[in-house]
This record gives structure tokens, C-alpha cells and sequence, in this order.
């Protein structure tokens, strides 16, 4: 059956995406932390959990809402609208929180696995190979840290390395985001582009059902109205067709089941 999805992130970003003035010159005092220390924590809570401090099999980049899992291997065997059905012998459980990355805690961080997936109607086996899921978080861990006591260009250069390993899901690319504004190193271009880059993400991430879409799409129109208002009207243009395209894929072919791959 489907499962419902988190809109924490859309709220976050609804709420605390603030770039008023963002293609102009930036002020001599930074901007309002917007409670950034505050979403360094919970973050931090978050990622202390023991899942996240070992060292073991992750197909990449991932990304972890509270009941859904996106996931593309390193070697890019998977395709977008990719349905995950089975890590190995074991099948998924949908009713699961994280019913992927569950099953991928069993095996270690160089393995290379048989994935079953659906994919346009059709089931089939790819093999993916898995990267190693511990040196990802920990970044993650120290940036949100470093977010906690607003230290926001240690945070910044934190989510940048592991930006680099993989790609960051949406909500830790908003922490990314506002510790790099914090730090003085987004105004201008840069600024829009990198809250484009955000809600982009977020769609990517909310495409696996027309219900998760529809959740977030008051946070998108919102993002689309800032961007038009502040001189980027073509990322503004750009992230309403890449919201409305998947809307409208998902409605002619609806998904119903728990895990979805993504590019």
C-alpha cells in the first residue's frame, strides 16, 4: 500500500527560506540565523542513532524521509521511477519506516548486491555496487554540529565534503544551504541558485506519489514566487515545470508501493 510522507521539510523550508534582497548587494551584518543552531540539533539527534555510525552498505546518493527511501547506486544502475522490490533474498516490507536502508544495514560497505526493482511494469534484477554509508554521516554529524553552536562556516564546509561523497537529502541540503548564507559565502546568483537547488531536490525527493507531491506543493509555488520576485525568474519558471512535469507523470501512473529510485 502507499505510505504517507513527511512534509516537516516543506514546512522547514516554507518558513525559514528567507532571501528577500537576495540579488542585491549583501549587508555588512550577516542575516537572522532563522533558528539554525536550533535545526543543527535536531539534525544532531537525529543522526546519532547507531544506524548511522557504522560502517556499511549504502547505494547512493541516499536520501531518508520518515517513511520512504530514494536511493541510486554508485555505478548508476538505477533509472528514474525505478521501484525498489528486493534487496537480495529479502523482499521489502512495506509497512517498514525505512524499508531500504533496513535491509541494507546487513551488508558491508564493499559488497556488490542483486537489487529487484520494477520498472515500467516489468520486474527485473540489476546489480549495484555499495559505497560505505559511515564517512557520509559523520560529516553530516560534525556540520550539524558545528550548525548547533553557529559556527556556520565549519558547518558549511562540513556538508560541502559530504556533498561530495554523496548527494545530501533535502532537508540536511537546507541546513547546507543556510550555514553557507550564514558564513557570507552564497549572495547574489549563488543565493538563488542554491534555494533553487533546494526546492529542486525536494521534488526529486516527494516524486515517488502524487500524494507527496501535492503535500509540498504550496512550498514550491512559494519558492517559485520568491525566485520570480528576485530577479530569477528562469530558475523561478524552471522549478515550476520540473514540479508540474512530475505531478503530471505521477498522476498518469500512480505509485503504490513503498520505495521509488530516483535520479
Amino acid at each position: 500500500m502507499a505510505i504517507k510522507p513527511s512534509y516537516l521539510v516543506g514546512i522547514a523550508l516554507s518558513a525559514l527560506l528567507c532571501l528577500d534582497g537576495m540579488a542585491a548587494t549583501p549587508p555588512a551584518s550577516p542575516p537572522p540565523s532563522n533558528g539554525v543552531p536550533q535545526i543543527g540539533q535536531r539534525l544532531m539527534g537525529e543522526l546519532k542513532r547507531p544506524e548511522f555510525a557504522a560502517s556499511r552498505c549504502m547505494l547512493t546518493p541516499l536520501f531518508s524521509t520518515d517513511q520512504m527511501t530514494v536511493a541510486v547506486s554508485t555505478d548508476r544502475v538505477f533509472s528514474a521511477g525505478d521501484i525498489i522490490i528486493a534487496v537480495g533474498d529479502d523482499p521489502i516490507d512495506s509497512t517498514a519506516k525505512t524499508p531500504v536502508r533496513d535491509l541494507l544495514m546487513k551488508y558491508g560497505p564493499t559488497e556488490t548486491l542483486a537489487i529487484k526493482i520494477r520498472r515500467a511494469d516489468k520486474e527485473l534484477v540489476v546489480t549495484a555496487k555499495c559505497a560505505d554509508a559511515k564517512p557520509f554521516y559523520d560529516l553530516q554529524l560534525e556540520g550539524a554540529f558545528a550548525a548547533s553552536k553557529s559556527d556556520f562556516a565549519t558547518c558549511a564546509d562540513k556538508m560541502t565534503g559530504a556533498n561530495r561523497l554523496h548527494n545530501l537529502g533535502a532537508h540536511v541540503q537546507w541546513l547546507a544551504f543556510q550555514c553557507a548564507r550564514q558564513a557570507g559565502r552564497m549572495v547574489g546568483s549563488a543565493l538563488a541558485q542554491g534555494y533553487y537547488e533546494v526546492h529542486r531536490q525536494l521534488i526529486l525527493e516527494s516524486a515517488w506519489s502524487s500524494d507527496s507531491l501535492g503535500g509540498i506543493r504550496g512550498t514550491i509555488l512559494s519558492a517559485v514566487d520568491t525566485l520570480q520576485k528576485n530577479n530569477a525568474s528562469l530558475l523561478g519558471d524552471d522549478l515550476k515545470q520540473q514540479y508540474d512535469q512530475a505531478l503530471s507523470a505521477k498522476n498518469s501512473s500512480p505509485i503504490t508501493v513503498s520505495a521509488n529510485v530516483s535520479p
